[in-house]
């Protein structure tokens, strides 16, 4: 629906801003409409292009600030993937993320 709009938009506004470029130019009519639908199909499939890349950004942000609920088993990687993992891997991990004892401590 949202490419149909911006590719709509986009073409009648470029014809009418052709149109009256080229009336106020003093083209014949038949100039000023031939150039006029040139830009309306050059608006359309620019509006078009437009609306897929607008619905590609939109689509990645929302999906970087709302991630997938990891299932169980499974952790929230950065990019909002979820990655399966073992029990034993999660355990190394938690062990690994303590680190070094510190200085002083009897660990």
């Amino acid at each position: 629906m949202l490419w149909k709009v911006f590719g709509s938009t986009l073409a009648l506004s470029a014809f009418a801003v052709a149109c009256l470029a080229g009336l106020i130019q003093g083209h014949s009519f038949a100039s000023c409409i031939k150039h006029s639908l040139v830009a309306l199909a050059a608006g359309g499939v620019a509006g078009i292009a437009l609306a897929y890349v607008v619905r590609a950004v939109v689509t990645e942000d929302f999906r970087r600030k709302n991630p997938a609920p990891a299932k169980a088993g499974e952790h929230a990687t950065a990019a909002g993937v979820a990655e399966k993992r073992s029990g034993t891997e999660v355990a190394a991990n938690r062990t690994a993320a303590k680190g070094p004892p510190a200085v002083g401590s009897r660990n």
